[in-house]
């Protein structure tokens, strides 16, 4: 996986201060920096760029008063936590395991203040 997540930036860094930071580094990029609120996405052209990137920059550089955090991107299916019926982390309910079906069972937060209000 070469797509890199660059986190923890200013609201004032643009692609530009990006790729000069990389290229400053001599870190090198394919295409262009995807810019979002806080944080961008960029592609290495290979496995060991993307490592080096990592190593050079997450948490070492700082940018614009901020200090850049950098790490593979990770795709939304595969982070932990989003899905309540794969991972047990569930902050707004309970996940309960179902021994011997193979199934998960979520109840939502709502439905627990509603039918359990004694034991909360």
């Amino acid at each position: 996986m070469n797509k890199l997540y660059i986190g923890n930036l200013g609201d004032s860094v643009t692609a530009e201060d990006l790729g000069k930071t990389f290229d400053d580094h001599k870190i090198p990029y394919s295409g262009q920096f995807l810019m979002k609120t806080g944080y961008a996405f960029v592609d290495c052209p290979d496995d060991q760029c993307a490592m080096k990137a990592i190593e050079t920059f997450s948490g070492k550089v700082e940018l614009k008063g901020k200090c850049m955090e950098v790490e593979h991107s990770v795709p939304k299916k595969q982070r932990a936590g989003l899905d309540p019926l794969e991972d047990h982390f569930c902050p707004a309910g309970l996940m309960l395991d179902t021994p011997g079906l193979g199934n998960k069972v979520f109840i939502p937060g709502f439905v627990l203040l509603w039918c359990f209000p004694l034991f909360l």
